[in-house]
Formats: C-alpha cells, structure tokens, sequence
C-alpha cells in the first residue's frame, strides 16, 4: 500500500518530544493501521530515520522513535506478535511488554535474526540486517492451562525450545500443558520440571507461538 506524503518532521526539533510523538502519531496512525506488517516495518523505519536526521544519535531520538512505535502499537486492535516484520516493529517499542512479547517470538520462531541478536548486544534493531539455545530473561504475564485447571504467573525465561515460568501449581513432570502470554497467543508444551514457585517448560515440536 503506498505511503502518503510525508509531513514534515520539524517538530523533532523541539524540545516537548510529548508533543512531538502525538503529532507524528495523529498524522501516520491512518496510514500505519491501513498496511499489513511489512507495511508498517517500512513506514516505522522510515519516520525513524528522519527523526534521526531531525535530532542526532542519542538519547533524544530513541526516546521518540520508541514512543512513536509504541503509540501506533497500541492503536491497533489486534496486537498478537505472528510474523517477523511485526517483532521487528515491536522491538522498536518504548514499551518494555512489547519488546519483550518481540523478544520471546524470535527466540522462538527466529533465533538467528540479526535483529535479535542487536538488541541483545544494545545496539539499534532497526539498522541491522533482517534475515533468519541461548537462553533469554523476559518478564511477560502468563497463564499455564491443563486440563480445566489454569495458573497464571509470569514468563521469566526463553529460549527456542523451553521456558520457565513463575508460577505455583500442581503440575507435574510430564504433564501437557497450553502457555497462554497476551501479544502472542498460545503454545504448547511439556513439564520438564517444577519447583516451589515455578514450572519448566519444554515446546513440542512445531508448536511456536503466532502460528
């Protein structure tokens, strides 16, 4: 879908970056809400760089840019991570859930992203290279459903094949368990282990989140 004219970013150059952020947002929320995914990657990374141009590296354009994605974000109805162009826009996120609903898909769905691989080193997701088990600290609400009996708790802990979830239960090792986490849906999976206050998951195969 094409872009509409650009405004112009000159209020970049202000120092209200509140006020910044709602203008850009008032003026590409039609725009972004109307394109798919890869759309809207492009229309991000396109506003980025100009507030980038307007401001300079630094702290100031990361807090935009950050703001501005996270605004759009929650401006959409739906917002369950399902594909790559849609993790890369949520890393890019101000918004610590939405960074780390990012963070758990790709480890999952795309542990050897370049984009992943930035953001764990602290280095800007947006200018890395976009193409296709460590371990990853996240802190996301979950709910742990066997059966007729569901636990909620928190995703403390990802990688591509496993999880640890905070969480007090019944479980024990073996059973079938569906992991439910707000912005990316379900995934099912198998108890490895369970401690006092938390459970250790294993994903059964071909079983990943936003599928």
């Amino acid at each position: 879908m094409a872009i509409p004219s650009r405004t112009p970013v000159r209020t970049i150059v202000q120092p209200d970056a509140v006020r910044t952020v709602e203008d850009l947002v008032s003026f590409w929320q039609g725009p972004f809400c109307k394109q798919n995914w890869d759309g809207r990657l492009d229309l991000v990374e396109m506003i980025d760089k100009e507030i980038l141009a307007m401001c300079g590296p630094g702290d100031l354009h990361q807090q935009i840019s950050g703001e501005f994605t996270a605004a759009l974000i929650e401006r959409l109805a739906d917002d369950t991570v399902c594909c790559l162009p849609q993790a890369y826009v949520y890393l890019n996120s101000a918004k610590r859930a939405h960074q780390h609903a990012s963070l758990v898909w790709m480890v999952v769905n795309n542990p050897d992203s370049a984009v992943l691989q930035a953001y764990i080193k602290g280095q800007p997701v947006l200018d890395a290279e976009k193409r296709n088990g460590t371990r990853h600290e996240v802190d996301l609400p979950s709910v742990v459903a066997a059966n007729d009996n569901k636990f909620e708790g928190h995703l403390v802990d990802i990688s591509r094949s496993g999880a640890k979830i905070v969480a007090k239960t019944n479980l024990l090792k073996g059973d079938k368990v569906d992991v439910v986490v707000p912005m990316l849906g379900r995934v099912a999976a198998t108890v490895m282990w369970v401690a006092t206050s938390s459970v250790g998951l294993a994903f059964l195969g071909g079983s990943v989140f936003g599928a």
